[in-house]
């Protein structure tokens, strides 16, 4: 008789739990408790991969993007390099031409200068 009592004034929780206990269905729940706390490690470890895969992708795609711009830079010295190459070949071609004329000029004053 007492017993009934105490099972009428258990709440909707504590009978559940009496009859999972009763029908040993206890220790598969203690089982699915213990499965999910591995699955949410398991997922945590997953996004945390999955942040540091992401993390990896950026710095290669930065990586790729510094190698891209590393080569355009030489190719635009390089053509810094070759374009003052010209300009000052043309200088001294021109400097050249003018000692060629300065001297032909100081030879013909020598030539005055030894007939007068």
């Amino acid at each position: 008789q007492g017993r009934i009592t105490k099972v009428l004034n258990m709440k909707p929780p504590e009978i559940l739990s009496m009859i999972e206990e009763a029908a040993g269905t206890r220790m598969y729940e203690y089982k699915k408790i213990a499965a999910q706390k591995t699955i949410e490690k398991k997922e945590a470890k997953l996004k945390e991969i999955k942040t540091e895969r992401s993390s990896y992708l950026e710095y290669q795609k930065v990586m790729r993007e510094i190698e891209h711009l590393s080569r355009l830079y030489i190719a635009y010295q390089f053509l810094l390099a070759e374009d003052t190459k010209e300009r000052s070949a043309e200088e001294l071609k021109e400097m050249q031409d003018k000692v060629v004329k300065l001297q032909e000029k100081l030879s013909e004053n020598d030539k005055k200068n030894k007939s007068t």
